[in-house]
C-alpha cells in the first residue's frame, strides 16, 4: 500500500507538472484569502488585516500538498491606498516552495462603490530533496546519473496585476497574480515542466432575507495556460451577522470518471469582536477519494475596527 501511495502521488505531480494543470494553491475559503489572488484587494476590509490560514490536502494521503499562509493588508491616505503581503509555504512529497508577495492597490471611487488596480511581486523559493527516506527503488538511485542526489534549491521573481470591484453588496474582480512563464521542476540542468500563469475572476453578491438571515453566492473561476478550466461556487448563510454556515463545489478533478473535484462544507464563527474563525471540509469527488479521506482548512482573521464612521469600501466579513 506504501508503494501505491507513493505512485499515485508521483503520477499527480508529473501530471499537474506536464499537462500543465492548476500548479498554484487553491482555498476552499477563499473569500477570506482574497489578497492571495488578487493584489488589488489589499486595504479593501479594514485599517488592518492578518490572516493565518493552514490547508491539508487529501488526508491520509502520504505526501499530499500541505499549504501554510500568513498574510496582512492596511490602508493608507483615506482608504485610497492599499498595502499587503503574504508569506506562503507549500509541500507536496518531496517539493517545497515558499513564497514572500508585496502587494499594491490604489482605489477610486464610482458611484457606490470602489474600482481598484493592484501590482505585486513575489520572490519564490524551491526545493526538491532527493535525499528524502522516503524514496525508494528495486535497484539503488545512485545507478541512474539523471536523477540527483541532493538537495536542488532555485529561486525565482514574479510579477502580477489585478483589478476589483466593491459595493456594500457586489464584489468582482479580475486578476493575473503570477505573469511570467518560471522554471518549476529540474532534473540534471534540463527543465521537465514551466510554471504558468493563471488568471482569476472572482464575483459575490449579498441577498438580505430578512433581519436575520443573508445569503452570499460566490463564485471563482480559475484558468491557467494548457491546464483544464476549473472554478469554485458556493452559497454561505450567515445568520444574525454572526454564524455563518456554507456549501460549494469544486469543479476540477477527472469528469470522464467523477462527478468534479469535491463537495465542500464551510462554517465561521467570530470568536470575539475583531477575530473570526473559519474552518472548511472538502468531500472529495474525484478517483482520488479511493486513496484519501478527503481535505480541511482552517483560517483565523483579526480585523482592527475602524475609529472614525466612514463609508465603509465593503461589510465586515464578506
Amino acid at each position: 500500500m506504501h508503494n501505491r501511495l507513493w505512485i499515485i502521488l508521483v503520477g499527480f505531480l508529473f501530471c499537474a507538472s506536464i499537462s500543465y494543470a492548476q500548479q498554484e494553491e487553491q482555498y476552499t475559503l477563499f473569500m477570506l484569502n482574497k489578497l492571495s489572488y488578487n493584489p488589488a484587494y489589499a486595504g479593501v476590509d479594514a485599517p488592518f488585516t492578518l490572516n493565518a490560514t493552514i490547508r491539508q490536502q487529501w488526508l491520509g494521503l502520504e505526501g499530499a500538498p500541505a499549504t501554510q499562509k500568513i498574510s496582512s493588508d492596511f490602508t493608507l491616505f483615506h482608504e485610497r491606498v492599499g498595502l499587503g503581503f503574504t508569506l506562503l509555504r507549500n509541500t507536496i512529497g518531496i517539493n517545497q516552495k515558499v513564497v514572500f508577495t508585496g502587494n499594491y492597490a490604489y482605489r477610486f471611487q464610482i458611484k457606490d462603490g470602489y474600482f481598484g488596480v493592484g501590482l505585486n511581486a513575489s520572490v519564490k523559493y524551491t526545493d526538491k530533496n532527493f535525499r528524502d527516506k522516503r524514496l525508494h527503488s528495486a535497484t539503488e538511485l545512485s545507478m541512474d546519473s539523471s536523477i540527483p542526489m541532493g538537495l536542488e534549491t532555485q529561486f525565482s521573481p514574479n510579477f502580477g496585476i489585478g483589478f476589483y470591484y466593491q459595493t456594500n453588496r457586489f464584489y468582482g474582480g479580475a486578476s493575473l497574480p503570477n505573469m511570467m512563464n518560471t522554471q518549476k521542476v529540474k532534473i540534471a540542468d534540463e527543465p521537465i515542466a514551466i510554471e504558468k500563469p493563471h488568471f482569476y475572476l472572482m464575483t459575490g453578491y449579498i441577498f438580505k432575507l430578512n433581519e436575520f438571515i443573508t445569503l452570499n453566492p460566490q463564485t471563482l473561476l480559475k484558468i491557467a495556460v494548457d491546464a483544464p478550466f476549473d472554478a469554485d461556487v458556493n452559497l454561505m448563510t450567515t445568520f444574525d451577522d454572526k454564524l455563518k454556515v456554507g456549501l460549494g463545489y469544486r469543479l476540477g478533478g477527472d469528469l470522464d470518471k467523477g462527478y468534479g473535484e469535491s463537495i465542500d462544507i464551510m462554517v465561521g464563527i467570530p470568536i470575539a469582536k475583531t477575530l473570526f474563525f473559519g474552518v472548511a471540509y472538502d468531500m472529495t469527488l474525484s478517483e482520488l477519494r479511493k486513496y484519501s479521506n478527503g481535505s480541511i482548512e482552517g483560517i483565523i482573521q483579526y480585523r482592527m475596527e475602524k475609529v472614525s464612521p466612514v463609508t465603509s469600501i465593503s461589510p465586515r466579513f464578506f
